[in-house]
Formats: structure tokens, C-alpha cells, sequence
């Protein structure tokens, strides 16, 4: 049962009541889209152990020095 100030706070706020999203990450020097899948596979494994997390973009640089 919400109260009412869980209601008000919801309505300032609609996206709260939606859960967390993720914006994953991967990175590989010389591994290889393989590499950058495995990460992904375990990333994506973490955020599905969360309740109310959900995966909304992910981003991979392939091949790429740390330095750059």
C-alpha cells in the first residue's frame, strides 16, 4: 500500500518509481570483441541479481590503449 507521501514524491519525481538503470560499460586493449562480450555477459549478470535494475545503453571500445 503507498502512503501519500510516497504518491507525492512519485509524482515529482515519475522516474524513481521505475527502478535503477544501468549504462554498461566494456573496454579491451588487444582482447578482442570476445573479450568485451564476456564483460558484458558478467555485467549484464550483475545487474539482473538487482531487483529493480534494468539495462538501458551499453558502450564497448574494442581494441583500444588505455592511453587514447
Amino acid at each position: 500500500m503507498k502512503t501519500i507521501a510516497t504518491m507525492r514524491e512519485q509524482a515529482r519525481h515519475p522516474a524513481r518509481g521505475r527502478g535503477v538503470r544501468y549504462a554498461l560499460y566494456a573496454r579491451t586493449a588487444a582482447g578482442g570483441r570476445d573479450a568485451v562480450d564476456a564483460q558484458f555477459a558478467a555485467l549484464r549478470a550483475a545487474v539482473a541479481g538487482r531487483a529493480d535494475g534494468r539495462v538501458v545503453r551499453e558502450h564497448s571500445d574494442v581494441n583500444v590503449p588505455a592511453g587514447s
